[in-house]
């Protein structure tokens, strides 16, 4: 069980003590500290001390969280790794049920659903949404790969932490998370299931992925990559959209359907990016951003993808709308408008499909 660490004192310990509470109790406990300066490195280096399991890899310099990752993974013993991230948990049977499944099918990869939860400062849940995935056994490539977009569609095949991944087979293909400000995850999965032939699916969410907002008076800020500021934003996304489709490509399932599923993708990308650009850190004048979405035209990713499209979102709408009449103010426009919205109604960038707390989400089924 891989964590990275970097000044996650607040959360560290529900973190770890819900791997601690397994049901299933053979497991060792890497928590790796990416140069913290709070408390995380003593808060770790206490939990060891009163468990063996727990052991601490102390990094000297800060490397991010892939290469913190990476550093869990070379000193992994265990015969499959597991992530978790530090402001996350896991719920109690979650590793018992990937034992039983492993060992009535062994697989070099179990897959499980998920709760994401939307938690003010004060630690209470505002929302809710339970993700799940079929009890499924994958034997085969011809059975897995036609799979990969269904966990992609569902927002369940980029994570690492709902994956339990057979470390020989990482170490057989030689397979590691790349240092970038995001979507390690992905592409780590995508260099992972490239060639691999097996995969249990579990119909459990077993992990609690936590978001959390700050309150400000009547507003919150969610605290999520749609907030951060990413200057390298626009080609790692890109990237990850041009990983999916070579992906299907070498697979041989680059259909119109899923160049398709894979332009809403992109799409949804290039929203995030046009509102990126407006903000004052990314040093973008108007000018700057019409030469942005020239360059988006003549990229080989929109050519490939876009003539596919066919969105239903009217946002997305508008920017096919401009591209087609070769007009670049609708663009700018969704870039503006979007921009807007989320620096004064933060709250409406929670996930569409979350749902009020009902205390029920994320029961056994």
């Amino acid at each position: 069980m891989i964590i990275p660490i970097y000044n996650a004192e607040k959360t560290l310990a529900e973190a770890v003590h819900s791997v601690l509470a397994q049901t299933f109790a053979d497991f060792e406990i890497l928590l790796v500290d990416d140069a913290s300066t709070d408390g995380s490195r003593e808060a770790a280096l206490a939990m060891a001390r009163e468990d063996s399991r727990v052991q601490v890899v102390l990094l000297q310099k800060n490397a991010g969280a892939g290469r913190a990752r990476n550093a869990g993974i070379r000193s992994a013993r265990g015969e499959y790794l597991m992530f978790l991230d530090a402001d996350d948990a896991f719920l109690p049977e979650l590793m018992q049920r990937v034992v039983d499944s492993l060992e009535e099918h062994p697989a070099q990869a179990v897959c499980w659903g998920l709760v994401e939860e939307y938690r003010e400062e004060n630690g209470r849940i505002a929302a809710r949404k339970e993700v799940l995935c079929e009890n499924r056994v994958l034997d085969g490539r011809e059975e897995l790969r036609p799979l990969v977009m269904e966990l992609e569609r569902k927002g369940l095949y980029g994570y690492l932490w709902n994956k339990a991944y057979r470390a020989d087979y990482c170490r057989e293909i030689n397979v590691w998370i790349p240092s970038q400000s995001f979507n390690e995850d992905e592409m780590f999965n995508i260099a992972f299931f490239m060639d691999a032939d097996s995969l249990n699916l579990l119909a459990f969410a077993g992990t609690r992925y936590r978001k959390f907002c700050r309150s400000e008076g009547r507003k919150s800020k969610v605290q999520t990559l749609t907030h951060r500021y990413l200057p390298d934003y626009y080609p790692i996304a890109m990237g990850r959209v041009q990983a999916l489709l070579a992906q299907q490509e070498a697979w041989g399932r680059d259909t119109p359907k899923i160049r398709e599923e894979l332009a809403e993708i992109y799409l949804r990308y290039l929203t995030s990016a046009l509102e990126r650009n407006c903000d004052r850190r990314q040093r973008m004048n108007l000018w700057k951003r019409r030469r942005f979405v020239k360059m988006v035209w003549k990229s080989k990713l929109w050519r490939e993808l876009i003539p596919y499209a066919h969105p239903a979102h009217p946002v997305y709408r508008m920017i096919l709308t401009g591209s087609r009449y070769h007009m670049i103010w609708p663009s700018l426009t969704v870039g503006r408008a979007v921009h807007v919205v989320k620096k004064y109604r933060p709250d409406d960038f929670l996930r569409e499909a979350a749902v009020p707390d009902t205390g029920k989400a994320g029961q056994k089924r």
